[in-house]
């Protein structure tokens, strides 16, 4: 592999990190708060931890969608040699 691919498949990785962040901390906040939730009130149903961590990754990507489209079309176009 040459060291310009090297480079592209790292930045690529680096770039999907990036993408799931807001995701990854929409489900993790879900799961706090529904954790704290039943904590405080005792309730043990399960669906309350999974429907709120679908609601708000569901939530989390629709409000970080355009910024992946970008990155993503971005990304894409340099590693083609498009312009920058």
């Amino acid at each position: 592999m040459s060291a310009d691919a090297l480079a592209v498949a790292q930045q690529g990785l680096w770039l999907a990190a990036w993408l799931l962040a807001p995701v990854l901390a929409a489900g993790a906040l879900a799961g706090v708060v529904a954790g704290a939730l039943r904590g405080l009130t005792g309730w043990q149903e399960a669906t309350l931890s999974h429907v709120s961590r679908v609601v708000l990754v569901a939530l989390g990507w629709a409000l970080a969608a355009p910024w992946i489209a970008r990155s993503l079309v971005r990304f894409t176009t340099l590693a083609w040699g498009g312009p920058p």
